[in-house]
């Protein structure tokens, strides 16, 4: 019986019986959140969202990316880029396809290679995410965890670190994987941590699981392709909604009507502090006008660790400075993304029908005049 095979043996049976049981079920939704600490930085909690329908159906969505498997295609779109979708054919399985479209490995969940069944060694290395340097499965055991739940628990290690798994013996799913890892050429006390939780769902009837809707995006071939369109003047200007310092809500939409000023900054872009000041002096002016003019500066590109940090950091500059003006927070620069802003200060006019209707670049000593100018335009052109 069992007893007789080494515990490497009764480990690889085991993970067989793990990638089997992903292969065996009809559809499949899982959440996997991925908490990672490295040394002297925050923590930082990454969500994958993926799931497998019938065949080679399936979806992967991680950062700003979201990949899927339908019938013979693969649709990639990226959140920042709202009107184009990248299409290829797809190439056996999700997984082989995307290391196609990236030129890498995209570290996709264990559970695709299970799905995909390329092999323990194959599974071991997916479980290791690229982390672990030559995984070995080299232990395996019963135990219960503090709920009282039994697990069963598979031991990897590496040249440069070491794994945990532990597998739903009724489901024979994942449950968790922690790593522990030393990168190269790192001392031997640089550990970086990750822990991984799965919530996985078998779906019995997995029909409209796996489905890919573009939206108004159009097809694209090329990764070089899926990049935000440049806005240009006179094309409309993307929707949004971003926080204040407040904490109050602003979607662009509600703007609608107004004259929108948008201007791009940072706390550590010197010409941007030097446009500030300009910036609130035209908002004193468009206030005091009573003309239908909505000035908000937009903090992006910010370099700290954590929301909370760049918050902070804003907060605290933006109070030294006693601006009146509201500042938004581009947290994850995706607005940005979506402006093509690729340098600040940068500033967007935007007219009342919701349309780009000047943009300046740089900083500059006129900006406060050339503004007004450009609403007096846009105004009287309504009139």
């Amino acid at each position: 019986g069992e007893d007789s095979l080494s515990v490497s043996d009764q480990a690889r049976n085991l993970l067989e019986q793990t990638a089997a049981a992903y292969r065996a079920v009809p559809g499949l939704q899982d959440r996997m959140s991925l908490e990672v600490k490295i040394p002297q930085q925050d923590p930082e909690i990454i969500q994958i969202d993926y799931a497998f329908g019938p065949g080679a159906d399936s979806f992967v969505s991680f950062r700003d990316f979201a990949a899927t498997a339908r019938g013979d295609q693969v649709f990639v779109v990226r959140s920042a880029v709202t009107d184009k979708f990248l299409q290829v054919p797809l190439k056996g399985d999700l997984p082989t396809t995307l290391a196609d479209v990236f030129g890498q490995s995209a570290n996709l969940p264990a559970p695709f290679e299970m799905r995909a069944n390329r092999g323990v060694d194959a599974y071991v290395k997916a479980l290791g995410m690229n982390l672990l340097q030559n995984p070995k499965l080299t232990g395996h055991e019963e135990i219960v965890k503090p709920s009282g739940q039994r697990r069963h628990q598979l031991t990897i290690t590496a040249t440069n670190g070491t794994g945990v798994v532990l597998v739903d013996p009724e489901t024979l799913l994942i449950d968790t994987l922690t790593l522990s890892a030393t990168p190269p050429q790192a001392p031997p006390e640089y550990v970086i941590d990750a822990a991984m939780r799965f919530t996985p769902q078998v779906k019995k009837n997995p029909a409209g699981l796996i489905s890919f809707d573009r939206g108004e995006r159009h097809a694209v071939t090329s990764l070089q392709q899926l990049t935000p369109t440049a806005i240009a003047v006179g094309s409309p200007a993307p929707n949004f909604t971003l926080a204040t310092l407040d904490g109050d809500s602003v979607p662009l939409s509600s703007l609608r009507g107004k004259v929108v000023v948008l201007d791009f900054w940072a706390t550590w872009c010197r010409p941007c502090i030097r446009g500030l000041p300009l910036l609130q002096e035209f908002a004193n002016w468009a206030e005091s006008s009573g003309q239908p003019v909505a000035v908000y500066a937009v903090d992006t590109f910010e370099r700290a660790r954590t929301d909370e940090a760049k918050v902070a950091a804003t907060r605290k500059f933006w109070t030294s400075q006693g601006f009146s003006m509201p500042t938004l927070l581009d947290l994850d620069s995706q607005v940005a993304e979506r402006y093509g802003v690729r340098s600040i200060p940068m500033t967007f006019v935007i007219g009342p029908d919701g349309n780009v209707a000047a943009i300046h670049r740089g900083y500059d000593a006129k900006i406060a005049e050339r503004l007004q100018a450009d609403v007096a335009e846009i105004l009287a052109d309504q009139g």
